[in-house]
């Protein structure tokens, strides 16, 4: 669980996660390990409130703080592009949360995405 500033690299290696905090203020970007590209940047979201990362087995970042949100996904998208989608009630993406990240969750954001009593059955 990624809950402070420093640079994270994916399981597989293939990215690098860097989380700043200046004033209060987290922001992070993804770059690619093998060339430093930025693929992805985002933040401005308060350090007061609970945030957090994740880099799950498939290189995707699991991403959520309760000042702006969303709560989101960041995974290669079909064209190849690194790309956040934002993870609902309705979202598919709910079968594959790591259990990590479910437990870091607060109990507001279960209720709201109803798995407040556990996570879905993962399709086989």
């Amino acid at each position: 669980m990624i809950v402070r500033p420093g640079t994270y690299v994916s399981p597989h290696g293939k990215y690098d996660l860097t989380v700043t905090l200046a004033s209060g203020i987290v922001n992070y970007s993804v770059t690619t390990a093998s060339t430093g590209k930025k693929v992805a940047s985002a933040g401005g979201f308060s350090d007061s409130h609970r945030w957090f990362f994740f880099w799950d087995q498939q290189n995707r970042l699991w991403s959520y703080n309760s000042d702006m949100g969303p709560f989101g996904l960041w995974q290669d998208d079909a064209n190849g592009v690194f790309a956040m989608k934002i993870v609902s009630a309705s979202s598919p993406l709910l079968a594959s949360m790591p259990k990590t990240v479910y437990d870091y969750l607060p109990n507001r954001m279960k209720r709201v995405l109803q798995i407040e009593s556990g996570l879905p059955s993962q399709a086989p």
